[in-house]
């Protein structure tokens, strides 16, 4: 076959539109295809072809298209030239492709640490269902799904209110539903303080890390979201705000509705699908507005539905994202090239199975305890 038929199977068996007779002409071809000088001609094409031929090998004929989508579910790499622009293309050698000196490290999984006003701390991954605390007006529940639910039996006066705050560890998540009815996700390494009672003219909350919400509407009392200098306002909505300390961008991303975006003197207004940036200069209390543009939503808030997703992101961003995740150190030896990655993959994978796929960018992992080393 020609490249151009190449090319052609390689995209109708990435569309599911290849019949057995191609997929045979295919597995034939990576079968019988040599890459003696380690460096595919194309490389962009040799991105697909490693890929691929990793995948063509664990598929078993009969089973192609199950198999197919069983391996997206978890995995879902992308196997289009954004993966990697310029993968090096190797044959895959017996070699462990992710060293492991000690143990393999498990994903994040749901815990929280619940503070309360009077400084008690509650681990509610440990703490049974049901009914956790009453403080004045609001009670305080764990549901059977590991939820936190307040619920007030009135607006309550200001002298009853009390701030709680809700902190996931690195290697945590959780979800919350708030007194007024809106619900909060918490990603690795967040934090929220909030009222147990919104009294007054506004509900405000303030919050560290990334949090996704998915607010109660309630056009008579605006919610707003304070972080590093900035300042959320919503009347009811969804979306998503990164406030790392460790990212220099404040990034958030609106789903549904609208919510107006404020730092320093400078205001935003958000339609759906658009992502306001600010910049955060270390030890500056307000940040620089950088712009409003038009994003993939399901990857900002790829997190909260359980999976990483990159897009040209490179191999830093990544690693910032495992080590919150995994709660591990990230130390990088020798000079690592620059690297667009694309893709996604599940949080619950281990360690080493979701470092196995980032190997596909000819980047070596060795996890050594709570360490991962990253190097050429």
């Amino acid at each position: 076959m020609d490249q151009e038929e190449i090319n052609r199977l390689i995209e109708k068996y990435k569309n599911g539109t290849a019949t057995d007779q191609e997929r045979n002409a295919l597995n034939l071809w990576y079968r019988n295809t040599s890459y003696s000088d380690g460096i595919y001609p194309d490389e962009e094409k040799a991105t697909e072809t490693r890929i691929l031929s990793r995948l063509l090998s664990e598929i078993n004929p009969a089973t192609k298209i199950k198999r197919w989508k069983a391996f997206a579910a978890a995995a879902s790499v992308i196997l289009g030239l954004s993966v990697v622009s310029y993968f090096l293309l190797n044959k895959q050698s017996d070699e462990q492709l992710v060293k492991i000196k000690t143990h393999d490290i498990a994903p994040g999984s749901n815990k929280a640490i619940l503070t309360l006003a009077n400084g008690k701390q509650i681990i509610l991954n440990n703490a049974q269902n049901g009914k956790l605390v009453q403080q004045g007006n609001a009670a305080i529940t764990k549901t059977q799904n590991g939820q936190i639910v307040y619920q007030s039996s009135d607006k309550g006066s200001a002298s009853d209110i009390a701030f709680n705050t809700t902190t996931t560890p690195r290697g945590g998540e959780y979800h919350i539903t708030l007194a007024d009815g809106t619900n909060v996700w918490l990603n690795a390494a967040s934090s929220i303080t909030y009222p147990t009672v919104f009294s007054g003219k506004d509900r405000t909350v303030e919050i560290t890390g990334e949090v996704y919400f998915e607010v109660a509407h309630n056009a008579e009392k605006p919610f707003r979201v304070e972080s590093r200098g900035q300042t959320v306002q919503v009347l009811g909505t969804h979306f998503d705000v990164n406030a790392y300390d460790d990212e220099s961008t404040i990034k958030t991303t609106l789903l549904e509705g609208s919510v107006k975006v404020s730092t320093g003197d400078h205001v935003a207004l958000l339609q759906p699908g658009q992502q306001s940036q600010v910049s955060i200069a270390a030890g500056n209390i307000t940040g620089i507005f950088k712009g409003i543009q038009s994003v993939d939503t399901d990857e900002a808030v790829a997190w909260k539905n359980g999976s990483f997703q990159f897009d040209k992101d490179d191999i830093k961003t990544v690693m910032r994202q495992f080590s919150r995740w995994y709660d591990v150190e990230v130390v990088y030896q020798g000079n690592i090239k620059e690297r667009a990655i694309s893709g996604s993959m599940h949080r619950n994978l281990s360690a080493a199975k979701a470092l196995e796929l980032l190997s596909l960018a000819n980047v070596h992992f060795i996890i050594d305890g709570k360490k991962i080393i990253v190097s050429e």
